[in-house]
């Protein structure tokens, strides 16, 4: 079918004045008549331009979606192209076109703008739910309208000299004679264009994420290239402000937004690559430029934050195309594209020629440097291949490493196989707001190049309304992490309290505590990566939660074909007819409802996007479910068989409920819905351990792990120490000990003595192997807990090269890189850093951090820190005998 229904062309052209503007009164209406599907009635799917309504008030924009398209085909692909051709031409007749195409843009410019959603809610744009903000397509988007203006002015201002007879004649008329010159066409393009981006911007009519609305006025500042308004325009890129309406507050940005990871706060991963490219962008502009034969003083590159986002995204990857979808990236499950990573990482290399970017490029482009796109500008592309070679191979292979990333909140527990792709437990502990859902805490695994349990990725619509979005996508119980008292989150997290780190082969661990929700005394997640062999791993997650009455652990995997369990009797939620009935927020309410018992868009539980609900509130301890999972998106590598997950639960047990979630619907590629597991329990101010193994295998080989059981130990204090013992398929037995007492000495399932944080005390046959993370005994053996000292100073500047100055207390060993500075910090500063190297002066040690800073923002006074001289930190150290 074909909409509007009626003559458009002919309704349309009946309302154009002498300017050739549309004038919605001077239009025939008389033309609004449906003649293409006359049997549907007249009014059907006629559109006046205001869109079509029918007859249950449901609004459709077919002429304002036409429109947008227009604009998006006109600016982003004809001028684009067009510019390109004069550019690399120097043919005349591209720029009269390209011309008489800006020239009636800024006959229309300003007078765009978007308050007519003040009047009508169902026109949605690019807005961010900022309604009335905008002007070709909302705010968000006019950012990169806003962007392309003054490129393209500036791309065709040698053509203006030299237009044809016959551009000037077709403008003149639509000016009806008031520019008949060249410059009068430039004035009124800088004056109703360029200017009238930097009016926008303090207008909130152009403004998006940040470095958008920042990089569209570096352009147009640049383009007019005047003392009046460039050094003021820059000015205000720069000035501290709300990045809209009172200044650009780009230094700001640099310094305090932009964690020490390089990192935006923006949470996605997606987005924060945006950040730099949209930061990259203001770079190049102001590269330098020059204003009347004076350098404007703007080198950004120089900027040791800004040089830290670069590698940003690709410290986060798994495997090459494996990209954890952290808030609103990618979709389900999908492994992500290289291509921001790539072009960041060329862009890094250009500007710095830094043997690290040449070897990080050269790993996402599978070591063919052939892939590369070359602009016109490099003369030498074969030199510049050979010197990208030269200058990976120098830094040696790039990998990316298991990563602590504290400001950003990513602890990632990775591990490289010999023969598979690297696999991965993660914890993300970072912010649960903007453009990241609200998963503080969530727990992510990865192997085979696969995704094992996928988040949500993008929403069905990225809008203010959509009920998924709000109710399943970025809410708490579609990730894996414990719902409080049925709730999401309610407390905004800017990163959790990392206390415990460690990389070591055996055993990777990391303990975090948050505060994602109010008046919850304790909300903290311990996780540990233990190595079974060179090709084979499992998790243990300790989930402690105190306060309010309702804990609800939840846990889901990829898309599966099959589900088995153990210890757990189900009982189906049926209809009389025995078919699976309701969801998970009653039998009676079906998939999806939008509105009931009080709950509505921005008030809900999410339990109305789980169906084929089946419940045991009987478990056996030590019950599991095991996952037979599909490869989806086709991207598993290494394995003989299928994928399979088996979780085995051997902490708290209340009700356990099994039932399906659905990711978002409109991507076709997303799995239908994939299987959640819950662990439900009441109390009056509750306290919970939900304790957990999870072992990721390959059918063919089958899982390692052959039973896992809660185990007693004494003195008998489970608020304090849990205790599991995993048995593998080997023969292998594994003790997991965590207890949050670190001083008493407790005795483990009557076989051994453990204190401290964490201990894996292991046996197969007559080999024994104890790892014990932050403690002082396992077994037999006796160890050194920690290495304390005062903090002396540190580098308080923006650097690249960030030490901190460390009074060992007595009798303490000397730290080693690989380990974990904890400190005491300000609230929200997260204060560890991981160690790159040490050298020793008598009892004082310089630890060496590399490029991350220890300044959090700026204050009047100058900085604020994540570290305080005078005060104690500790390093946890590590032992395995």
């Amino acid at each position: 079918m074909t909409f509007p229904t009626h003559d458009f062309e002919a309704y349309y052209k009946s309302g154009l004045d002498e300017h050739g503007f549309f004038i919605y009164e001077k239009a025939d209406r008389s033309l609004l008549i449906n003649t293409r599907y006359p049997e549907w009635g007249e009014q059907w799917g006629v559109d006046d331009g205001h869109g079509y309504i029918d007859d249950e008030g449901k609004t459709y924009n077919f002429v304002g979606y036409f429109t947008l398209a227009n604009w998006r085909n006109i600016v982003w692909d004809r001028l684009k192209a067009i510019s390109k051709a004069y550019l690399l031409t120097g043919d005349q007749k591209y720029a009269d076109v390209g011309i008489l195409l800006l020239d009636r843009i800024a006959d229309v410019y300003p007078g765009m703008n978007h308050l007519y959603q003040l009047d009508r809610k169902d026109y949605v744009t690019s807005n961010g739910g900022s309604t009335g903000e905008g002007k070709i397509a909302g705010r968000i988007e006019d950012c990169y309208f806003a962007l392309c203006f003054p490129q393209y002015y500036d791309a065709f201002f040698h053509g203006f000299a030299t237009l044809s007879p016959e551009a000037i004649q077709n403008i003149a008329r639509y000016s009806h004679g008031k520019r008949t010159m060249p410059e009068q066409i430039m004035v009124h393009i800088e004056n109703n264009i360029l200017k009238e981006i930097y009016q926008s911007i303090r207008e909130r009519n152009v403004g998006g994420n940040m470095g958008m609305q920042q990089s569209a006025l570096t352009a147009a500042a640049i383009c007019i290239d005047h003392p009046d308004f460039t050094p003021r325009w820059l000015e205000y890129v720069f000035q501290d402000g709300d990045g809209f309406k009172t200044g650009g507050n780009l230094d700001r940005l640099l310094c305090d937004t932009i964690d020490r990871d390089g990192m935006g706060n923006e949470a996605a991963p997606a987005y924060n690559a945006e950040w730099t490219q949209k930061f990259a962008t203001i770079a190049d502009l102001l590269q330098g430029y020059t204003l009347e034969g004076k350098d404007t003083g703007y080198s950004l590159y120089n900027h040791p934050k800004f040089r830290k986002m670069f590698l940003g995204e690709t410290e986060l990857r798994i495997t090459r195309n494996i990209l954890p979808t952290i808030g609103d990236t990618g979709s389900t499950g999908r492994p992500y594209p290289q291509t921001s990573a790539i072009q960041n990482l060329w862009k890094a290399y250009q500007v710095y020629k830094e043997p690290k970017f040449a070897a990080a490029l050269m790993y996402l482009l599978h070591h063919n440097p052939d892939e590369l796109e070359y602009d016109i500008f490099t003369s030498d592309p074969e030199t510049c291949r050979n010197q990208l070679l030269a200058d990976a191979k120098a830094y040696g292979a790039y990998h990316p490493h298991p990563v602590n990333l504290t400001g950003y909140g990513y602890a990632s527990l990775k591990r490289h196989h010999p023969n598979l792709p690297d696999s991965a437990a993660l914890v993300f502990y970072g912010r649960n707001a903007g453009h990241g859902h609200l998963d503080n805490l969530n727990l992510m695994l990865y192997a085979y190049n696969m995704d094992f349990s996928p988040d949500m990725g993008n929403p069905e619509i990225k809008n203010a309304t959509n009920p998924h979005r709000y109710q399943m996508c970025q809410n708490t119980i579609s990730h894996n992490t414990v719902i409080v008292n049925e709730g999401y989150q309610n407390q905004t997290v800017i990163v959790g309290d990392c206390l415990h780190h460690d990389d070591s082969d055996f055993v990777k661990l990391t303990d975090v505590e948050s505060k994602p929700y109010q008046d919850v005394a304790c909300y903290r997640r311990t996780v540990a990566n233990v190595k079974v062999d060179e090709n084979a791993f499992y998790v243990v997650d300790f989930f402690r939660v105190k306060g309010k009455d309702d804990h609800m652990y939840g846990f889901h995997g990829a898309q599966s074909d099959g589900i088995q369990s153990n210890g757990l009797s189900f009982v189906d939620q049926l209809d009389e007819t025995g078919a699976f009935a309701g969801t998970l927020a009653g039998k009676d309410i079906s998939l999806g409802t939008l509105i009931y018992q009080g709950e509505s868009v921005y008030h809900f539980r999410g339990f109305q996007w789980f169906d084929h609900v089946r419940r045991d509130a009987r478990p056996a301890p030590g019950a599991w479910v095991n996952f037979s999972l599909v490869d989806t998106h086709r991207c598993a590598q290494g394995l003989q068989g299928k994928p399979g997950l088996k979780y085995f639960m051997a902490g708290d047990l209340g009700e356990v409920i099994s039932c399906n979630g659905y990711p978002p619907r409109n991507v076709p590629s997303n799995p239908k819905y994939m299987p959640y597991v819950f662990i439900k329990r009441k109390g009056s101010n509750l306290t919970s351990t939900f304790v957990s193994v999870f072992s990721p295998y390959d059918s063919a080989i089958g899982c390692p792990v052959a039973s896992v059981v809660p185990v007693a130990v004494t003195p008998h204090q489970p608020d304090k120490i849990r205790a599991v013992k995993v048995t593998l398929t080997s023969g292998r037995t594994d003790y997991i000990v965590n207890a949050i007492d670190v001083d008493t000495v407790y005795r483990v399932d009557n076989a051994f003595d453990f204190c401290g944080f964490f201990g894996v005390y292991s046996q197969n046959g007559n080999t024994r192997t104890h790892y014990i993370h932050d403690g002082t005994q396992i077994g037999e053996n006796k160890v050194k807990k920690d290495i304390r000292g005062s903090i002396v100073s540190f580098t308080n500047t923006l650097s690249t090269k960030n030490v901190v100055e460390l009074e060992l207390d007595p009798n303490n060993p000397i730290p080693a890189a690989g380990q974990f500075l904890v400190a005491t910090g300000p609230t929200d500063t997260n204060p560890m850093y991981r160690i790159l190297g040490v050298s020793q002066q008598g009892k004082r040690v310089t630890l060496d951090m590399g490029d991350v800073t220890f300044i959090q923002n700026k204050t009047k006074e100058g900085y604020r820190y994540t570290l305080q001289e005078g005060t104690v930190a500790c390093i946890p150290l590590t032992h395995i005998v």
